[in-house]
């Protein structure tokens, strides 16, 4: 007994030219995901080290605050620096440094009606270690008050 083969063309199948398109749309897709991969991740890193700068900040100035004496002498002194201190690397990041100055880094303005750059407020300044980022960018500046 012979075998039978149903005829071509009878729509059971794909043709060449369906399977390259359907490839090409997910190699499109495929390729969108790896290129937003790189940039998801150091958008997170980025964040990441932000709030452990963040943390670094607030950690000083409590120490600041629990250390001073009833004239406020350590403030008085950050309130009157217009250069940062030296930075000094935290040990539990090595990534960054924290000084204190009375002045912003982030303005050299003072801008009228902004507190943000205001001259004479205590502030901790976190940046990146030079041995990390030679340019030492600020990461986060917390201003506090007596």
């Amino acid at each position: 007994m012979r075998r039978r083969f149903p005829p071509a063309g009878n729509g059971r199948g794909f043709t060449l030219i369906e399977v390259l398109v359907a490839l090409a749309i997910l190699l499109a897709g495929v390729v969108a995901i790896v290129q937003l991969f790189p940039v998801s991740l150091r958008a997170h890193t980025d964040a990441a080290l932000k709030g452990t700068a963040a943390l670094l900040a607030h950690e000083k100035v409590e120490e600041i605050r629990r250390d001073r004496d009833r004239q406020s002498r350590i403030i008085q002194e950050i309130e009157n620096r217009h250069a940062p201190t030296d930075p000094i690397v935290w040990p539990l990041d090595e990534r960054l440094t924290y000084s204190y100055s009375g002045e912003s880094l982030f303005s050299s303005n003072d801008t009228p009606g902004d507190p943000r750059d205001d001259v004479n407020v205590a502030r901790v300044i976190v940046r990146l270690a030079q041995d990390f980022d030679p340019d030492q960018r600020v990461v986060y500046e917390l201003r506090f008050d007596r």
